[in-house]
């Protein structure tokens, strides 16, 4: 478990996304929120796509994605922990892919 979120997600190319920090999270606590655009090279190429600003419990970024793929948002003080935003046009065939690889 988190203290953000998305960590898994499938858009359309220009829907609003958010990232958003839990309300019940401790006020005391920050995150700053990065995501990267993960490009299908090997190995992947990780392309930082934007970075939030110091964000506590309930605050939110919204952010709308224009271009399809698989993106990783994460928070720059534990980027071990990482939510994934597919955005495709075909969101059924990526439901899939992803049953297929769990």
């Amino acid at each position: 478990d988190n203290a953000w979120a998305p960590l898994d997600l499938i858009v359309a190319p220009g829907d609003e996304c958010e990232v958003r920090v839990h309300e019940d999270e401790p006020r005391c606590v920050e995150y700053q929120i990065k995501c990267e655009r993960i490009l299908d090279y090997v190995p992947p190429l990780h392309v930082e796509l934007f970075e939030t600003n110091i964000m506590t419990a309930g605050e939110v970024f919204r952010y709308v994605f224009k271009e399809q793929g698989r993106y990783e948002v994460f928070d720059v003080d534990a980027p071990e922990i990482r939510g994934v935003i597919h955005v495709t046009t075909q969101p059924d065939q990526v439901q899939e892919r992803l049953k297929r690889g769990s």
